[in-house]
């Protein structure tokens, strides 16, 4: 009995605060229906888990001279301060995101097993375009930090290639509120955009095995600085926010995420696209 106990205590304890209607033209509490007040606006925050289904093309010679594709599972989690809600100029966002793919070649009787994930952070100004309030347009920067394997299951040797990398990049972000009559709730169509601009990342020299690395020491040489012209990577996300009855808001998203480097002879590719379901929540994080 002590196993759900420990857990209902930790979710006592990562309650974020209280919730929210999900859609409304201004703030206010749900017990009184009262207007929040500046202070409390400043922290409304938002939530949303989210999981998909794509398709995927791997590249990397360090493993096979060919590309292959086939099925990826995606998840995603976003929170941080809601755009229309949140009263600061300065929006915080955090991002998790992490994919499993399984992946093969016609002619070859072969396959990789991919799985990567990634964190980032990061905080977009509300840009002063003179736009309608139901239009948003940020702008900013996030710092990120990646991580991963590739497996093929016919090498016999290096049978993996590691993935690691963490920097900085651009990011943001544009967003439309509107209604559908004679709908009373309002949807939210929303683009976002991610491109690392410098970091590190980890590739080892053509033919070099783990084992002298890591075994022998010789690791010289395989950190690289990262930057567009070695390491050009687009994440891209549509989504689209609609409210299912008072509190409960579903997100209908599509991800289009291209991954790619080009460093020591290698080179890597992981192209991947995935429709994505998730459900909002928001919350006065006090």
């Amino acid at each position: 009995m002590r196993l759900p106990l420990l857990s209902f205590l930790l979710f006592l304890l990562l309650l974020p605060g209280l919730p929210l209607r999900a859609q409304t033209d201004s703030l206010r509490t749900p017990a009184t229906g009262e207007a929040l007040s500046l202070s409390l606006a400043s922290r409304v925050r938002e939530r949303c888990s989210s999981f998909g289904v794509g398709g995927a093309d791997v590249f990397d010679t360090y493993l096979s001279p060919q590309a292959y594709s086939g099925i990826e599972l995606r998840f995603m989690r976003q929170a941080g301060d809601a755009p229309y809600e949140s009263s600061r100029r300065w929006l915080r966002q955090t991002h998790f995101e992490a994919f499993v793919s399984r992946t093969g070649h016609p002619s070859e009787d072969n396959t990789d097993l991919s799985f990567l994930a990634e964190w980032r952070w990061g905080l977009l100004h509300r840009l002063p375009l003179g736009l309608p309030s139901s239009v948003q347009v940020l702008l900013g920067g996030q710092v990120y930090g990646e991580g991963g394997v590739i497996y093929n299951l016919a090498n016999g040797n290096n049978p993996a290639a590691m993935k690691l990398g963490a920097g900085a990049g651009l990011a943001a972000q544009a967003s439309w509120r509107f209604r559908i009559k004679p709908m009373a709730r309002e949807f939210m169509l929303r683009y976002q955009y991610f491109m690392p601009l410098a970091g590190l990342f980890f590739s080892p020299h053509y033919g070099q095995s783990y084992y002298e690395i890591f075994s022998l020491g010789h690791s010289s040489g395989v950190v690289h600085f990262s930057w567009p012209g070695n390491k050009p990577a687009f994440w891209n996300h549509l989504s689209l926010d609609v409210p299912l009855g008072r509190r409960a808001v579903l997100r209908l998203s599509y991800v289009a995420d291209i991954r790619q480097s080009s460093v020591e002879n290698l080179k890597y590719h992981n192209w991947s696209h995935a429709f994505m379901v998730g459900l909002v929540h928001k919350f006065v994080r006090l």
